[in-house]
């Protein structure tokens, strides 16, 4: 350390000064170097460095760091952890066909069997699809999907479906095809989960006859 005055200049660490000071450090250091000749650390200017000052936009209002997600434009395909009983039923790949119209869609983002807020889309055996979605964790949602078609419950369009087929719990399979993710602002993010479902629900072409889906679901548009 090195001091002039109430000044404490670190040689070692460049010390934050504004512009003018140092302007005038630089030109009078020789005053010091002089003086002084067997002090080492004056035998050259200090390291300084300055910061803009305030201004009045700078004060009225802040620059909004925003975060990017490079999850958004990235094509992944889910990823299995292969320790639950879930995820052997997840349809690997970096895309989903669609069997009835070969129509290739790229997923994109990150998904794994304990994604949240997320649509996905179930495939039975004979190839129907039931687009649906969930605010938990996507193995848990599945699961549930597994105990209705094992009880043989009737009244929802998938397990009855399933029931009336001869299909299995076993035989089902699954793929996340969109997480949503927090809205800025604090936006209603059920509400965005709901819309993106039934968005799916078209691109897939999935209501009832030709899907598993209700057709319920428009007042989410």
């Amino acid at each position: 350390m090195s001091y002039i005055g109430d000044i404490v200049l670190n040689l070692q660490i460049p010390t934050i000064l504004s512009n003018k000071i140092n302007v005038i450090l630089r030109k009078h250091w020789y005053i010091l170097r002089r003086a002084y000749p067997t002090i080492r650390e004056f035998a050259l200017p200090p390291l300084t460095s300055y910061k803009r000052g305030k201004t009045i936009g700078s004060v009225l209002s802040r620059t909004k760091t925003v975060k990017v997600d490079n999850c958004t434009n990235t094509f992944l395909e889910i990823l299995v952890c292969l320790n639950c009983v879930q995820c052997k039923h997840v349809i690997r790949g970096k895309n989903f066909v669609h069997p009835d119209t070969g129509e290739t869609i790229h997923i994109r983002g990150y998904h794994t069997c304990v994604s949240q807020y997320v649509v996905y889309v179930i495939v039975c055996p004979c190839n129907k699809l039931y687009v649906g979605e969930t605010v938990q964790k996507v193995k848990a949602r599945i699961s549930q999907h597994k105990s209705t078609i094992k009880s043989g419950n009737l009244a929802l369009p998938l397990s009855r479906h399933f029931r009336e087929h001869g299909h299995t719990s076993d035989q089902l399979r699954f793929m996340v095809l969109e997480t949503v993710p927090p809205l800025k602002r604090g936006g209603d993010r059920e509400l965005r989960l709901k819309q993106r479902e039934v968005w799916w629900i078209n691109k897939l072409n999935t209501p009832h006859p030709h899907g598993l889906n209700k057709d319920d679901l428009y007042l989410f548009l």
